[in-house]
């Protein structure tokens, strides 16, 4: 089992740009067989 604690600072990535849907291609690529997401507590 592999677990990946992300946390994404609200979209914002190491170049700086936001882009959830880049992060969520990454989380998908990482986790071949299956994942489990969260929100942080506050997050709509």
């Amino acid at each position: 089992m592999r677990l990946v604690d992300w946390n994404i600072q609200w979209g914002r990535g190491v170049d700086g740009r936001v882009d959830l849907a880049r992060i969520v291609r990454e989380a998908k690529s990482l986790c071949s067989t299956s994942c489990a997401y969260r929100k942080s507590p506050g997050i709509s």
